[in-house]
């Protein structure tokens, strides 16, 4: 660690010029249960700032934008900075930020006086007073009630958790720290807020961020991006202390995520914990102490900065302040009590060698198939800095590729998995946003409820995306959200609709789905769940004969508590009836009887050439090729769908049971069934796999772990090495598939 008098801490000081901030309380009714959904909700939070930014929201009124950046600190007013605005926020922001780097920003008496306004209870005044006490203790810093001061703090209540950053050392006045209620219940939440005062910047903005932590672009909500920014060296001064991973300033993992999954991570441990709640870390005390340079208390002028980076004119400048500010004993300094000097840069300084740094990645590019597996790119420039005066280029390569799957090939047109190809033609039309069907990515936001992962990639990536109710607050009791199908469907004497739904939690209510006759308007219940379900997806299939036009819908209700998120998955719709499509002859193909007055005309369809049936085609009324038997591993399965499964107790198991005196006919059965299933679901290849259970999949990734020799027929006699015989039904043992190629 650099000693202090080399030190000058982060100092990411902006001042952009914004006429006002306007902020407003989120518009949260605290029902019966939100305390316990509060406690439920932090344990996802990583950080004192996500329970701001949770408190904190953009607004827009009128033409006029304003916002607070980076979730929680107020942009003030500055005269020469009145061009800066709306434009400083972006990564190329940052053309005045060399200034930030001042230390009139700093309350430079090293005592900051304050002010309670009637809005903070006694309660909330008591625990302001613990944290200042706090930050008093470990440092130099001293706060004292406001008598006469020309600049000081005052604590307010403006319905959010925000501060400016530093001391608006430009005109007299106080300031405002505004601690909503909700705030004021965490000791962490109030030091964060007292340190963007004192004039720190949150952790990750550092310019050296990029070696400790990666920045997940692909994870941030749209527009927030901008809260991501990485400042330079001529911009703010890292006081040559150390990252601090757990500095009470530093976002979480999970911080203006659009779909649950992490937006920052340490390079060291990506599972690493980011900040903290409770209070100062060690770094923190440290950094506090280096930037107000509490080792010179005493002293007229503290210590020197270090020198900024060289200019592109080959200057460099370097600045103390005057604690105890007047003309007669620093001459030198500014009438804000600092003195700044300037130097020129030597020979050496100017072309001194800078080794190049990756900038970020660019976003994914389009995946190569539109179905089926396929690779999509990202790129990334050596230019955060670029390479100069001979410096190294940067390590690595400028472009990645990464597996990409929209959907499965042979899906019909009227099956949807929301994974890539968004909602389809489904569409959310609930009355209220408080209440209403979102897709999503991973587990839902409150715990012991919804689903951990999307239905068709629960066994393989958990990478897609499904439908949800959210049920935490301000959603109530009884509130229902609908889920509406843009398609029209035609009159038809069978159309079997299959899909997968969650209701994991005690709070779950009911799900439904509806047919919506399209003339009239008027609407037929089909199917109902309520209650918990169990955490597994659940399969539903539901014929839905009608004889007009119609739409489908689907309606969550919220149930008695918030743990009662909903999911919906997987949407098929087969032109047959459910019991059809199911139990096919072997030379028979789904249809559907269209409903009409007119002459109606058959046509008969032939799967394969009767001539060459073989007995599995025979069996299962199929036509299916032995591949061979593979090796498999349990923890990343070669075929990644579970299609379906004979095993008691397995979420895919649809009622049927292993005959161990009839074994032969369990394998029979199981194979024929999910050969169905997944033709039905697009895919390719199947897994048979001993006790009763099935694998498939789009691409012919079976062979990813090689072949194997522990395959065997059903009657356990004969092994099956190779393509088999067409006679024999094969299974794999243990890790083990024995595949089959679906015609």
């Amino acid at each position: 660690m650099a000693s202090f008098e080399k030190a000058d801490l982060v100092l990411f000081l902006l001042s952009l010029v914004i006429s006002s901030v306007h902020l407003y309380a989120i518009d949260e009714v605290i029902s019966e249960d939100a305390g316990e959904e509060e406690l439920v909700k932090q344990s996802r939070d990583d950080s004192v700032f996500d329970q701001i930014a949770n408190h904190n929201r953009a607004v827009s009124k009128g033409d006029e934008k304003t916002w607070l950046f980076e979730a929680d600190i107020a942009l003030v007013d500055k005269p020469e900075d009145e061009d800066d605005n709306q434009n400083a926020i972006d990564s190329k922001m940052v053309r005045k930020r060399g200034l930030r780097r001042s230390q009139e920003y700093l309350w430079i008496d090293r005592v900051v006086p304050y002010e309670y306004t009637n809005e903070i209870s006694v309660s909330g005044q008591s625990a302001i007073d613990k944290a200042m006490q706090e930050i008093s203790t470990k440092s130099c810093i001293s706060f004292v009630k406001r008598t006469t001061e020309n600049n000081w703090v005052k604590f307010v209540n403006r319905g959010a958790c925000f501060s400016s950053v530093g001391r608006s050392f430009w005109r007299s006045g106080s300031q405002e720290i505004s601690l909503a209620p909700s705030c004021l219940t965490s000791h962490g939440t109030i030091m964060h807020e007292i340190l963007h005062s004192l004039g720190f910047w949150h952790e990750q903005s550092r310019p050296d961020r990029n070696q400790f932590v990666e920045i997940m672009w692909e994870n941030i909500a749209e527009g927030e991006e901008h809260n991501f920014a990485k400042y330079t060296r001529g911009e703010s001064d890292d006081l040559n202390s150390q990252y601090d991973l757990s500095s009470i300033m530093h976002y979480g993992r999970f911080s203006f995520s659009k779909n649950g999954q992490p937006t920052v991570l340490a390079i060291s441990d990506p599972n690493k914990r980011l900040g903290q709640r409770e209070k100062l870390s060690e770094e923190d005390v440290i950094q506090l102490n280096a930037l107000y340079r509490c080792k010179d208390v005493g002293k007229t002028y503290s210590t020197w900065s270090e020198w900024s980076p060289c200019s592109d004119k080959c200057v460099k400048t370097r600045q103390r302040f005057c604690p105890n500010y007047n003309k007669a004993s620093c001459p030198d300094a500014s009438r804000f009590g600092v003195h700044t000097e300037h130097g020129v840069c030597t020979q050496a300084e100017c072309n001194k060698k800078r080794d190049g740094h990756w900038g970020r990645w660019s976003s994914w590019g389009e995946c190569s198939h539109k179905c089926g597996q396929g690779t999509q790119q990202r790129t990334r420039k050596c230019d955060d800095p670029a390479p100069k005066n001979g410096g190294k280029h940067c390590p690595g390569e400028p472009t990645q590729s990464t597996g990409c799957f929209l959907k499965p090939c042979g899906l019909g047109a009227n099956d949807c998995l929301f994974d890539g190809q968004g909602m389809c033609f489904w569409t959310d039309a609930s009355s209220s946003t408080n209440y209403m069907w979102k897709r999503h990515k991973g587990k839902t936001p409150s715990g012991r409820t919804g689903p951990d992962c999307d239905h068709s990639t629960e066994q393989s990536t958990r990478d897609g995306h499904y439908m949800y109710t959210e049920s935490s607050s301000p959603a109530r009791t009884g509130n229902k959200a609908s889920l509406i199908s843009n398609k029209i469907f035609s009159a038809t004497l069978g159309r079997c609709v299959t899909f997968f739904y969650s209701m994991h939690g005690l709070g779950c209510g009911a799900m439904r789905l509806f047919v919506v006759d399209v003339g009239s308007g008027v609407e037929h219940k089909v199917w109902e769940k309520t209650g918990p379900q169990g955490s597994a997806w659940k399969e539903a299939e539901v014929d839905v004969p009608y004889n007009t036009d119609y739409k489908i819908r689907f309606e969550s209700e919220r149930g008695p508590s918030f743990q009662g998120d909903l999911g919906l998955d997987d949407i098929f719709i087969a032109e047959a009836k459910c019991s059809e499509k199911h139990n096919l002859g072997p030379n028979e193909k789904p249809t559907t009887t269209p409903v009409t007055t007119t002459t109606t005309t058959t046509t008969t369809t032939t799967r394969a050439p009767t001539t060459t049936m073989d007995p599995l085609f025979a069996r299962c009324g199929i036509q299916i090729k032995p591949v061979g038997c593979f090796a498999d591993f349990s923890s990343d399965p070669a075929m990644p769908y579970i299609i379906e499964s004979f095993r008691p107790g397995s979420p895919y198991n649809y009622g049927n049971t292993i005959d161990w005196n009839n074994y032969e006919k369990t394998l029979n059965d199981l194979l024929c069934s999910c050969l169905n299933r997944a033709k039905d679901r697009g895919m390719k290849y199947i897994g048979h796999q001993f006790y009763g259970e099935c694998w498939g999949s789009m691409q012919p990734t079976y062979n990813r772990y090689g072949h194997s020799d522990r395959c065997i027929n059903t009657e356990y006699k004969k092994e099956c090495y190779g393509t088999g015989s067409r006679s024999d039904i094969c299974m794999g043992q243990d890790h083990t598939n024995y595949v089959y190629e679906i015609l």
